[in-house]
């Protein structure tokens, strides 16, 4: 799945106060900036995999080994990992949008692997690192305005 959501709702936000929606607006914006720049570190990481040269044919390139992030070719992938958010800034999505030559859906390849290629899972080691703080963090957002009832 090529698609990391931090929150996942229907109308249940219509019910929660101001105060406490503009604080979690602010922390999803933030959580999200945060899974943005660390799967961009993974993806600037040293490669493991095997020599290669990039799509100009001169230039040497190492590649990324199954389970690592993508290695950055061109930057496509990399530029393109900036979070949309919808719901008034309640949900982010950090999704891309990058499709190769042939028009397949190239992030999703890598995500979750084809049958030539391994997958190089990069969008949920990035999510999973912040799943439990970002939920602890609207758990005591919601406590906190409950109390002040």
């Amino acid at each position: 799945m090529a698609l990391v959501r931090l929150i996942r709702a229907g109308n249940a936000f219509a019910k929660i106060p101001l105060t406490a929606r503009n604080r979690i607006i602010y922390w999803t914006r933030r959580f999200a900036r945060e899974i943005q720049r660390g799967i961009q570190a993974d993806m600037r990481q040293p490669k493991t995999g095997y020599w290669g040269k990039k799509p100009d044919g001169r230039t040497p390139h190492r590649h990324s080994a199954p389970g690592e992030a993508p290695a950055i070719w061109s930057g496509a992938l990399y530029n393109d990992l900036n979070p949309r958010y919808s719901m008034g800034g309640m949900r982010a999505e950090i999704a891309p949008r990058v499709k190769s030559k042939r028009g397949y859906f190239y992030p999703g390849a890598l995500e979750t692997g084809t049958p030539k290629l391994a997958p190089r899972p990069y969008l949920q080691k990035g999510f999973m690192r912040y799943r439990d703080l970002y939920k602890a963090k609207i758990k005591q957002i919601l406590a906190e305005d409950a109390l002040r009832k």
